[in-house]
């Protein structure tokens, strides 16, 4: 089976089970079973493809590592009522005729706190566009703001999974991915709040229901005590304590609220960190806050697992090397980044998905740093800020459709989702002022 062939039955694999609305897994099995098929065309033994699927599964195990302390950090985070307090106050703070920058503004720290994006969008997103919906506001803006702010955090908090699956492609260190992130996302998100300002004066909101707020008391027992797990997740790394430890602290707290402060038994805490908090009740804001637990990060880790497979199967087959040399040419004419966004684009729009897209860009684009002498973090801050962000542009995107599916809004969205495009335009023009150190090697993997 030719190599193009294996990815035309691949990515048709893909789109089929998207129309469909069925499982990413299934043709991502389908596309490993595509491209072993070519290996053995290519004269390799089924043990020696095995063990390359086994390598790059192996190469995963970091970031699987990471989800089953996010999946506790979801569930806790609900059950010891931190979600509930930033989700309170940050509907407090909202001003009417500065909704839709006020959504991104509270969208990006709740982003932030948390490191996932469909987290947020499932909390204060679904709060968000009720609240614009009810008040006047126009849904699409508003749905492009919460967009926008989801993928703030996704892009650079040290809960993210994508920060971490990028730190783990590279080889890089994530705090410092982080701090450069600070430094080249500075200007897109300045802009975007003057962008989200000018269009709050356009869309207004009428009013603000504060019926959420009672349903929120209802709910939790609201005190500064849940802002723990937060600030520890924040504030640990400060003091040089890795992110793994510092998301395990921040359980653990908030494993300690849910039950001394909320009024939960043990095992019940312990159940919801396994199969996702539940809350009494049947109103909005019990419907809006449960989920989370280690249960709900399976299927994501599958997905990286079986991405993970086609990656070691590139890497030890050599399947794209013609391809890499292509993409090599192309970045000796117009430079590293440019590529590493066309590819990101290209590799976002045909897998439909962000997991894959950042490991087969990467795959592509590592060789031609390496070549040119660039820095393995140059290399993740270049991927954190092209297929991290683009991903949730492509509407049939799961970084995308999945947003936007739960805000009940349409693709009109992505327009107003400035942050996600912002990033990548203003770095390309102004890349050429920053300087990357990279105290791990001189050299991109």
């Amino acid at each position: 089976m030719d190599v193009l062939l294996a990815f035309g039955l691949f990515l048709a694999a893909l789109l089929v089970s998207l129309a469909l609305d069925g499982p990413v897994l299934l043709p991502l099995l389908f596309g490993a079973g595509c491209f072993f098929t070519v290996g053995r065309r290519q004269g390799f033994g089924s043990r020696e493809l095995f063990g390359m699927m086994a390598q790059g599964v192996g190469r995963a195990l970091v970031v699987v590592r990471i989800f089953v302390l996010i999946g506790l950090i979801t569930a806790l985070w609900r059950a010891s009522g931190t979600i509930s307090y930033l989700v309170y106050w940050g509907i407090q703070i909202i001003s009417p005729r500065w909704f839709l920058v006020c959504a991104f503004l509270v969208t990006c720290l709740i982003s932030y706190a948390l490191g996932t994006s469909f987290g947020t969008v499932g909390t204060i997103g679904i709060v968000l566009i009720v609240l614009a919906k009810s008040g006047g506001a126009d849904p699409a803006a508003a749905g492009g703001a919460i967009l926008a702010g989801a993928y703030f955090g996704d892009r650079c908090a040290p809960a993210s999974s994508s920060a971490n699956l990028i730190a783990a492609l590279t080889g890089t260190d994530l705090y410092g991915n982080i701090r450069e992130m600070y430094r080249t996302g500075a200007l897109p998100f300045a802009v975007s709040v003057l962008i989200f300002a000018a269009l709050s004066r356009l869309f207004p909101l009428s009013a603000v229901d504060g019926g959420f707020l009672a349903q929120i008391e209802e709910a939790s027992r609201l005190s500064p005590l849940m802002l723990v797990p937060a600030v520890l997740i924040l504030a640990l790394p400060l003091f040089r304590c890795g992110v793994k430890t510092a998301m395990l602290v921040s359980a653990l707290a908030a494993f300690l609220i849910a039950v001394f402060a909320q009024g939960m038994g043990t095992g019940e805490a312990l159940s919801a960190a396994v199969f996702g908090y539940r809350p009494e009740g049947d109103g909005a804001f019990s419907r809006i806050i449960a989920g989370g637990g280690l249960l709900s990060m399976v299927k994501v880790t599958l997905i990286v697992a079986a991405s993970c497979t086609i990656s070691g199967l590139f890497d030890g087959t050599g399947m794209l090397h013609r391809l890499e040399g292509a993409i090599e040419a192309l970045a000796g004419k117009t430079g590293r980044f440019p590529v590493t966004a066309l590819v990101s684009l290209a590799g976002s729009a045909a897998f439909c998905n962000q997991t894959l897209a950042s490991i087969m860009s990467n795959q592509l684009v590592a060789g031609v740093y390496r070549k040119q002498g660039a820095s393995r973090r140059e290399l993740a801050v270049d991927l954190e800020n092209s297929v991290i962000l683009l991903s949730a542009a492509i509407p049939w995107n799961i970084a995308c459709a999945v947003p936007l599916e739960a805000l009940g809004v349409g693709a009109g969205s992505i327009l107003f989702a400035v942050y996600l495009y912002l990033v990548p335009a203003l770095y390309l023009v102004t890349k050429r002022f920053f300087r990357f150190r990279d105290a791990q090697g001189p050299q991109a993997p």
